[in-house]
């Protein structure tokens, strides 16, 4: 019994051990050092979608259920990391282009969902013909983009320029679902945002950018006779 008792305390202690390792790997890439506005740092955080979703339109908070994404806060995460340029002046939501750096690494995490670079109706002369017309389809997808904006800009002024980004998005969406009859056209979104230094190594919020990633997917149902 005092045998089983003593293994008992070593495996305890061992746990203990563990457990101490994993909170300070956890706590290692916890801060940026960064000076520059965006405080939403390197890694995304899950609550930012419904910090974006809480200042749209109220037809936009009824369009969208918000939804956590684990592999659009990977895609946004490191696209920043490994993915730069210069921002400098960069006062507009600006998409990431097909094709870009940017939207080949967040593809290696996205799998089968489609980018698009128009997904911002205002960015398009004619939104309906790009991947963004997915979400209108007769058909289950999730459609991203990738979005670049100058870190020098705090918070505030990017959250009310990816609101109003949605906003649109959710006036072309609700344009569809009033006239879907009776098939069913259910959406939701997930919004990661992350801190992309010019120079990896060093902060600096003239130069450095924010990239913040917009999933939307479509969950269709036909109507059932």
């Amino acid at each position: 019994e005092k045998f089983i008792m003593k293994l008992k305390k070593i495996a305890s202690l061992a746990l203990a051990g563990i457990m101490a390792v994993s909170m300070l790997a956890g706590c290692k890439d916890g801060g940026n050092g960064n000076s520059g506005s965006s405080s939403e740092g390197t890694n995304p955080t899950s609550t930012y979608t419904s910090t974006i979703l809480n200042e749209t339109a109220s037809t936009t908070k009824a369009l969208f259920a918000a939804s956590s994404n684990t592999k659009l806060d990977q895609a946004v995460t490191y696209s920043a990391r490994n993915c730069k340029y210069d921002a400098n002046g960069l006062d507009v939501l600006t998409a990431c282009y097909n094709g870009s750096d940017f939207h080949k690494v967040a593809q290696e995490y996205m799998g089968n969902a489609v980018y698009t670079d128009k997904l911002i109706p205002a960015s398009s002369t004619n939104w309906k013909n790009t991947n963004a017309n997915r979400l209108l389809a007769a058909d289950d997808v999730t459609v991203y983009t990738l979005l670049a904006i100058s870190r020098e800009h705090n918070d505030d002024y990017i959250n009310k320029r990816v609101a109003a980004a949605i906003n649109q998005i959710a006036d072309v969406l609700n344009e569809k679902v009033a006239n879907a009859g009776n098939d069913t056209y259910d959406y939701s979104i997930s919004i990661a945002k992350a801190d992309c230094l010019q120079n990896k190594q060093e902060a600096d919020a003239d130069k450095d950018e924010v990239i913040i990633g917009i999933a939307i997917t479509l969950d269709y149902t036909a109507d059932q006779y």
